[in-house]
């Protein structure tokens, strides 16, 4: 339902502005807006402002965009209350998110969609089960992605190089390198769960963890 949770501003972005009567939307609008016309006046002018919006963007869509939208918004429409309230939370998490963690969270969504069906439940099954603080430092990583491939920034962030300066301390050189060859060769996602558990290890148990040539 990720897939919903991104198309939600079309139907929910909230803005501030003077209540408009239904008599002054234009004749396009008033077409597309047709099944709010009876409740216009009762809804808020947030609301009534941001229907206006989502009926412009309706109107310069092509028509296989609005074909996938109006998909979109019948899966909406057929979920049950309380998924529907789920979603909209959700969404209002999403939006307190600061800008960069909101481009990280849509980077991840696109390379989730790429993913095949086992490897997208193993994502979602990690994302669901990290903390607040794991969520935020795994959406730098993968700002951070995003900037390198752009050649914007580095593709390991500075929260994130500070936790590993204190995993590898005390490391022999032999296991530093080790460290950073797999930090390389792996996705945000990956490097969260790495870090986590090193974290978790006393330096011997790194040192081991590291050094094994069998380990993962």
């Amino acid at each position: 339902m990720l897939r919903i949770l991104l198309i939600l501003p079309i139907l929910l972005t909230a803005a501030e502005a003077a209540a408009v009567e239904w008599g002054e939307l234009s004749e396009a609008e008033q077409q597309v807006l047709a099944p709010f016309a009876e409740r216009w006046s009762e809804l808020s002018p947030d609301t009534r402002d941001t229907l206006r919006k989502g009926a412009g963007r309706w109107a310069a869509m092509p028509d296989e965009e609005r074909r996938k939208v109006q998909q979109r918004f019948e899966e909406w429409r057929d979920l049950p209350p309380q998924r529907r309230r789920e979603i909209r939370e959700r969404y209002e998490r999403f939006r307190r998110l600061p800008p960069n963690q909101q481009r990280a969270l849509r980077h991840a969504y696109q390379r989730f969609k790429g993913l095949p069906p086992e490897r997208r439940a193993e994502f979602r099954r990690r994302f669901e089960s990290m903390s607040p603080e794991e969520r935020r430092a795994f959406l730098q990583g993968m700002e951070a992605e995003r900037r390198s491939a752009r050649g914007d920034g580095p593709a390991v962030d500075d929260s994130m190089r500070l936790r590993l300066r204190v995993v590898a301390r005390e490391l022999s050189p032999e296991a530093r390198t080790e460290l950073r060859s797999r930090i390389r060769s792996m996705d945000p996602l990956q490097r969260e769960k790495l870090l986590i558990d090193l974290e978790r290890m006393n330096v011997a148990e790194r040192e081991a963890f590291l050094t094994d040539s069998d380990g993962s």
